[in-house]
């Protein structure tokens, strides 16, 4: 009786939430599962709870690790999100929900979803084909939540009707219904002063569930304000396990500091006094500093100031480095922090060989094995090409257990691509030296690699496709391994996003004696909105925790000198005519779809040029409306002859190109079906009034579409799959197409030795195999040319 009236308190409490809340009413209420998706939603005590409760209902896809479609596919697919618990609070009760629907083909009674919490079982949950969904409440032992974050760990198996291939396991997928999948996490709050040290957890600052860092900044902002925020939000990105961090800038303002989550306060004091009149203590802040503030019934305040605009960008630079240790107290004099020495990630040689406990090691993850995913992380050169035919060799120690099936193997991927295999395949267990595997050399990237290790525990053909393995591990690589890195050219070649995603370069300011020394660089607004200002922030953040470690390199604001790289960020319409004049053919085709359509016959339609003038001038020669019509019939079918012709003509010549090179002449108006007006675009391209100048653009119909777009970029879900020079994609669907760059140069010298020109040329070919063909097929022809003058020769002879 005593578990019905508490679940039905919580349930009154949810109801409670979702009434002062209306956007979280889909996922708080027993809605269908075409209910609205919720936000992060406090219940204030003011609705019921007891002082120091607090409810909060937090939907999973605002957690999730990766930020792309709810679904496990395959054979075995795993989930994984983070539940964060503050610091100082006691979990009450927690609760998971999940609605979710399973693909027709699949065999129920061999198919299941596990549910872990912390590495420890939960729940298993029935997974039926059908176009019924499916919903499970199920309680969280609030033992298990520790303060911090936690690991909320979904896992599948599935087996398909039609058997275990891998087509029928591709077809395979459950999918959570995002509007309707959350959980309801409450807690108790001790009488306690926050510190600064809590922030070495972010999550517990910005509460449970929350989407976005919010950081406000006074409206007399300044570009060393913009910067201050941009190192801040940094501070936060490289201190949260999170990859995809997002960041609201708002205008500091009366009524801006309310709501429960925790805030982000950045100005000089004098900027901020209005703001914070309530803490007079600040009046005698005599340098950079960093405090730490409760507003009353609101959420923490951290405040970052100092007496002008040096001392605050001090303060932010020194919040930014997470090797600084955060006082245990509520305010911390940071002018007293000695700046530490530029960090950065080690760098693995080509030509060298590196044991596996020399490496940084890489767990978690999303898996699509029967076992957690583990590897390693490589991180070559910015000026690295890596083609041709070589490989790289890995010398496996390995140790794995008896009575594994037969068809038991450890799938090794690079960059999250499947590369090879190791079998498991003697019944008595083994312990293996120096098992040589070979991988393409091509799927590395400069920059930030993994190599990781995926167990495939098979079955016995009695038990379905897949079976859960036990408790323990079925196989552990020895750190003793070896991983040989084959030599490649060393030549930086630009622009490149994929280059820009695994490593920030050229922007992260990390010297290297190839391809440069530190290289500052202008980040450019072309809007002074706070969505574009948000969107600026998020990808800053995103290219610290990219790098390693924070970046400073940079002045920001709405002009630039254009004297070197250049990031620009903000709405396609506001763009430098500098700039704008010179985008990659194809960044101008979709920057085109980017805007909002116009009507197909308005005068100033930028695609109707010569159509619009006849048609202004049409009117004032014409006296009725049959003459208006039959002169606009007239000019349509001109411009449509017209059209035709020139389509026809230019469809010549890009078939040869295209047929010779696919890559760099790919169309973009073929792959535009899923970008829309509500979509963001990324190109990269040499900086026109700066050789060997980089300019990035990302841009958006608007400031808001643009803090959307990159806040969905950031994301490992959309992250990853940069490549080329430019990219467009599209927010909501996470559809995302790519084309070459069109013009590419480089940076740093080329290859200084015979050596590394061979292995230039050799990664050249490899990488443009029509080239290759019509080297081979000119020196055949050279060959027979010769051969035949000296037959010719000798028969005169």
């Amino acid at each position: 009786m005593v578990n019905r009236l508490y679940t039905a308190k919580m349930a009154l409490m949810i109801g409670l939430g979702a009434v002062l809340y209306p956007s979280a009413a889909g996922a708080a209420a027993n809605a269908p599962a075409t209910a609205a998706a919720p936000a992060a939603v406090t219940e204030p005590a003011a609705a019921g709870a007891a002082a120091g409760t607090d409810l909060r209902v937090i939907p999973l896809r605002a957690v999730d690790n990766q930020g792309g479609q709810l679904e496990l596919r395959g054979q075995a697919g795993q989930l994984q999100f983070r539940v964060p618990v503050e610091a100082g609070a006691d979990v009450r009760d927690a609760r998971l929900r999940l609605v979710y629907q399973t693909a027709d083909a699949v065999v129920s009674e061999r198919s299941r979803m596990w549910v872990y919490l912390n590495q420890q079982g939960i729940a298993q949950l029935p997974l039926t084909g059908g176009d019924d969904a499916l919903r499970a409440d199920i309680v969280l032992p609030p033992e298990l939540l520790v303060p911090g974050q936690n690991q909320l760990s979904l896992w599948v198996q599935q087996e398909n009707s039609r058997g275990c291939d891998a087509d029928s396991s591709a077809a395979l997928w459950t999918r959570l219904d995002p509007a309707n999948s959350y959980i309801a996490l409450e807690t108790i709050h001790g009488g306690r002063d926050r510190t600064l040290a809590g922030l070495a957890d972010p999550a517990s600052f910005f509460g449970a569930g929350a989407e976005r860092i919010e950081l406000l900044t006074p409206a007399g902002r300044t570009g060393a304000t913009l910067k201050a925020g941009a190192l801040v939000a940094q501070g936060f990105s490289l201190r949260m396990p999170d990859s995809g961090i997002a960041v609201r800038h708002r205008t500091a303002e009366a009524g801006a500091l309310a709501g429960r989550d925790g805030k982000v306060l950045i100005g000089t004091v004098e900027a901020l006094r209005g703001l914070v009149a309530a803490f007079g203590d600040l009046d005698g802040v005599s340098g950079p500093h960093v405090a730490l503030r409760g507003m009353p019934g609101a959420g923490p305040l951290l405040i970052v100031t100092g007496r002008n605009d040096a001392e605050v960008l001090a303060a932010a630079s020194a919040f930014a480095d997470p090797s600084a240790v955060l006082p245990a107290a509520a305010d911390w004099e940071a002018a007293a922090v000695r700046q530490s020495e530029r960090r950065t990630r080690p760098l693995q040689e080509p030509g060298r060989s590196y044991r596996f406990r020399e490496l940084q090691t890489v767990s978690g993850g999303i898996s699509n094995g029967t076992e957690a995913r583990t590897g390693l992380e490589l991180n070559l050169p910015a000026d690295t090409l890596p083609a041709g035919g070589r490989k790289i060799l890995l010398e496996l120690d390995y140790t794995y257990a008896p009575n594994l099936s037969p068809n038991s193997v450890v799938n090794v991927l690079v960059n999250g691509r499947y590369a090879s295999m190791v079998a498991l395949n003697d019944p008595h267990g083994a312990t293996v030296t120096k098992q040589r595997v070979l991988l393409p050399i091509d799927r590395l990237r400069p920059g930030t690699n993994t190599i990781a290790f995926e167990p495939m525990i098979g079955s016995d053909g009695s038990s379905g496709c897949l079976v859960r393995p036990g408790a323990g591990r079925s196989v552990a690589i020895s750190g003793e391994s070896v991983v040989t890195i084959p030599d490649m050219p060393r030549v930086a070649s630009l622009p490149d996003l994929q280059l820009f995603a695994s490593g920030g370069f050229p922007y992260t300011g990390v010297s290297d004696a190839r391809s440069g020394p530190r290289r500052e660089f202008d980040v450019v607004l072309t809007a002074d909105d706070d969505a574009t200002i948000g969107g600026a922030w998020t990808l800053l953040a995103k290219l610290a925790r990219t790098a390693g470690h924070p970046i400073d390199n940079f002045t920001v604001g709405s002009a630039s000198r254009y004297g070197g790289d250049v990031l620009m960020v903000g709405p396609a319409g506001a763009l430098d005519d500098r700039i704008a004049s010179r985008l990659p053919t194809v960044a101008g085709t979709v920057r085109d779809a980017l805007r909002p359509a116009l009507a197909p016959f308005d005068p100033a339609s930028p695609f109707l040029p010569g159509l619009s003038s006849g048609l202004v001038a049409a009117p004032a020669a014409a006296s009725t409306g049959a003459s208006r019509g039959a002169i606009m019939a007239a000019s349509v079918a001109e411009f449509r002859m017209v059209e035709q012709a020139i389509d026809w003509t230019a469809e010549m010549s890009r078939e040869f190109r295209e047929a010779l090179w696919p890559d760099r002449y790919g169309r973009a108006a073929s792959s535009l079906s899923a970008i829309d007006e509500g979509s963001a675009l990324m190109t990269a391209f040499e900086n026109p009034l700066r050789p060997e100048g980089t300019v990035t653009l990302v841009t958006a119909a608007s400031g808001a579409a643009v803090e959307e777009g990159i806040a969905a970029l950031v994301r490992p879900a959309l992250w990853d799959r940069l490549s080329g020079g430019t990219v467009a994609w599209n927010p909501g669907t996470l559809a995302m197409q790519s084309w070459a760059a069109e013009e590419s140069y480089r940076v740093g010298t080329l290859p200084d030795s015979w050596h590394q020109r061979i292995l230039f040329v050799n990664a050249l070919f490899a990488r443009n195999p029509v080239a290759w063909t019509f080297l081979a097929l000119a020196g055949l022809l050279v060959m027979t040319v010769l051969t035949q003058a000296a037959l010719n020769r000798r028969q005169d002879s």
